[in-house]
């Protein structure tokens, strides 16, 4: 009888051990095995802050260029990275502060960092839609804070080509339509609401605007307070001397700026809200 308790008791004991052990087997193994997109989605978090890192530095290149930072008051070359054009220790301990770029060097530099962001954002864009593939991302469906990221990439960057659109051509009509796109991942998203809106309010001219417009400015001028003319709305009248940008309105119609040459370099000698009750050329 005592012999029978102690088997039966040992055979309890291998059964639950073996059943410990199967469970240990069917569970571990799963939980720590690589989810499809874990790769993509972690060479984003490590290479991306690099990506806008280098945006932040042209754009601060790009604002000495325009006059609108003094070099005393520039953030010293290097700094934030290896420090190696400031000079180790920059202005601090041990080191002596970095003469300031001329305007040759800073365009040298301006074009080295755009070609560079080119590549990172061609890489950064490969690999979000490589992520997003993987990850078999149900639109519409609530989102992981894994997936969550990876789309606020897609959209952030779908909103710096949209407006690389519109300030290189006045496209308004190509922006919208890349906004739209991006919509399908998050309709909701308020960076790309606030963009489109931005986008539906600036794509056709109002008296309004118009009138910040004044005669004798340059086009960097016009172009700053009225937005990018769209190049196919660009006429030269070369038997007058005359260029003419044409803004569409919501009408059909556009308003015109006309240009003549003073000194070497355009200027506005004309504006009138009503220069073209026809319509003029679509999608912008």
């Amino acid at each position: 009888m005592r012999r029978d308790k102690a088997l039966s008791a040992l055979m309890i004991t291998l059964f639950a051990f073996l059943l410990l052990t199967t469970i240990g087997c069917q569970s571990g193994p799963e939980e720590d095995a690589p989810k499809p997109g874990d790769a993509e989605l972690a060479w984003l978090q490590e290479n991306y802050p690099a990506l806008d890192a280098k945006r932040a530095e042209l754009n601060d290149v790009r604002a000495r260029l325009a006059g609108d930072v003094p070099e005393e008051e520039a953030t010293p070359d290097g700094e934030g990275g290896d420090g190696a054009e400031g000079g180790e220790g920059g202005d601090g301990e041990g080191g002596e502060a970095a003469p300031p770029m001329t305007p040759e060097e800073l365009e040298a530099k301006a074009t080295a960092l755009q070609a560079e962001i080119e590549s990172m954002t061609e890489d950064v864009g490969a690999k979000v839609v490589e992520y997003l593939n993987a990850a078999e991302i149900s639109v519409g469906s609530e989102y992981t804070p894994e997936q969550q990221y990876a789309i606020d990439i897609k959209i952030k960057e779908d909103i710096l080509i949209a407006q690389e659109y519109i300030r290189q051509g006045g496209d308004y009509g190509r922006a919208l339509e890349i906004y739209s796109g991006s919509r399908q991942l998050d309709m909701d998203h308020p960076d790309l609401l606030a963009a489109i809106e931005e986008a539906e309010t600036l794509r056709y001219m109002t008296e309004e605007r118009f009138k910040l417009a004044k005669k004798n400015m340059t086009q960097d001028e016009i172009r700053e307070n009225l937005g990018q003319v769209k190049h196919s709305n660009v006429r030269d009248y070369e038997d007058q001397g005359v260029q003419a940008w044409f803004y569409k309105k919501e009408d059909g119609g556009a308003a015109g700026v006309f240009f003549k040459k003073k000194g070497g370099e355009w200027k506005v000698y004309k504006l009138d809200f009503k220069a073209a009750e026809r319509q003029v050329e679509e999608g912008e």
